[in-house]
């Protein structure tokens, strides 16, 4: 958590950068064409991501990853490095590691991101807030005006959830897209009862009107604010190429609602006292049953989306 540290890492990144953007334009210099391998090296604080078409430049960043800058004492953990490939090391032989979904698909896990290994999708990992980890994290504000501290706790349990790379159609296809915004109104589903059950005066039976006011008005939030950063993404790009970038089609608006309320349902519904906001909710669902929208596709997401998120190992 020191600065230093994060100095260091600069240091450590430009080298291996440097070194990864060199291969490619060897390989295109050799062949007087494109290179025939891509390369992808990140970094957040001190960790790395390498994403590589080439395994051979895998195992070369490894080695120099695990040689670091000696005089500067700085190397990787060989016990938190993972590749979802089989690796020889001098020491022992190590598995890949792989996080598995119901779908038989590989992820791979990354600063609590999951990354299909196949098209590059990415996923939010809820796993490491199951048990009692979401109470754990929680602060419940009990200064007088529990109503509207819990609608300004609601947009802050979602907003981590509300980044362009987990909504951006250039990166993820369209199921995944809804998936995600599923669960990342799941999450806040979760994190919400924990919160009226431990700090809103007289629960949420008593309060139901305003919790489903509450409720409508978080999931337009998170719809404006991933639209709002799609669009800032797209200004950014368009201010660095010079040219012009459409924003990309996530969700619509009516979707984004639909998914958002039954997420809701799907976590409140488990609270006897919230029965009457589940009632409120399901309204809605009987409203939007005639205009022109693929309600049968949307169920099927929700019903993906619950399997993988896994409500039973949250401590509700």
């Amino acid at each position: 958590g020191n600065v230093e540290t994060e100095l260091l890492d600069g240091v450590f990144t430009e080298e291996n950068q440097r070194d990864v953007n060199e291969e490619s334009k060897t390989e295109s210099e050799d062949r007087h064409s494109y290179p025939s391998h891509a390369h992808l090296l990140v970094r957040i604080v001190d960790d790395f991501l390498l994403v590589t078409t080439d395994r051979d430049t895998s195992m070369r960043f490894l080695s120099k990853m695990g040689v670091g800058i000696p005089h500067l004492g700085v190397q990787t953990n060989k016990t938190k490095t993972q590749t979802n490939y089989n690796r020889q090391s001098d020491e022992r032989q190590d598995k890949a590691q792989y996080v598995k979904c119901d779908n038989q698909m590989a992820f791979f896990p990354w600063c609590g991101m999951l990354f299909d290994i196949k098209t590059c999708e990415v996923r939010v990992d809820y796993s490491r807030f199951s048990g009692k980890l979401v109470a754990d994290s929680l602060t419940v504000d009990r200064v007088g005006k529990e109503g509207l501290c819990l609608n300004a706790r609601m947009k802050s349990f979602v907003r981590p959830r509300c980044l362009p790379i987990f909504h951006d159609a250039r990166l993820n296809g369209h199921e995944t897209i809804k998936l995600n915004f599923y669960q990342a109104i799941l999450f806040c589903a979760v994190k919400c009862i924990c919160y009226m059950c431990g700090g809103m005066e007289g629960g949420v039976k008593r309060n139901s009107a305003f919790v489903y006011e509450s409720i409508e008005d978080v999931i337009l939030y998170s719809s404006n604010l991933i639209n709002s950063r799609l669009r800032n993404v797209c200004e950014e790009k368009e201010r660095h190429q010079h040219g012009e970038s459409n924003i990309p089609l996530w969700l619509g608006m009516k979707e984004a609602m639909w998914l958002g309320r039954h997420a809701f349902c799907a976590v409140l519904k488990r609270k006897e006292e919230c029965t009457d906001v589940v009632h409120m909710l399901n309204e809605c669902f009987v409203c939007n049953t005639s205009e022109k929208m693929c309600i049968s596709a949307l169920e099927k997401t929700a019903s993906a989306a619950l399997r993988d998120f896994n409500l039973d190992s949250f401590d509700i």
